[in-house]
């Protein structure tokens, strides 16, 4: 795993977290919709006694107990990123890195907060990625890069 990837995982879980809490959102309002009444006779045939909601509630359930390990995990991640961004010895390489990984900045934010250019943002960034030393068990086993929302 390089340098950048190691970085970039926290915005990543972040993203999967915020889309799960999304899915979680719509099954909530699932689960608490009042089905509409059905007009006329149906005869019943292959359906469960089982109301709808509580299909809803059980995935929901289950989806919220995801969402708080990714949580957990995006917690324990955003420190370790702070330790190996502190690590770094360059004042203004530290800065950038920081402002990119862990407050979620733009190049172009940086550029205006430093009040550098983007090239030189780009550059003290590059420098960083180099400089940073990231931990033997770096890796992100638990949320793999293309894991599935």
């Amino acid at each position: 795993m390089t340098a950048e990837e190691y970085l970039s995982q926290a915005y990543r879980l972040s993203n999967r977290i915020n889309a799960n809490q999304r899915e979680a959102d719509n099954l909530r309002r699932l689960a608490t919709s009042l089905p509409s009444p059905a007009l006329g006779d149906k005869v019943m045939t292959s359906r469960t006694a089982e109301a709808p909601f509580v299909g809803y509630i059980n995935r929901l359930v289950d989806m919220e107990r995801d969402i708080n390990a990714k949580i957990d995990r995006l917690i324990n991640l955003r420190d370790e990123i702070a330790c190996v961004i502190d690590d770094v010895p360059d004042d203004d390489v530290r800065l950038v890195l920081h402002l990119r990984y862990l407050a979620g900045y733009t190049w172009e934010s940086i550029a205006r907060e430093l009040a550098v250019s983007n090239s030189t943002v780009r550059r003290w960034h590059k420098r960083g990625l180099q400089l940073a030393t990231i931990p033997a068990d770096g890796s992100d086993e638990k949320f793999p890069k293309n894991e599935r929302i």
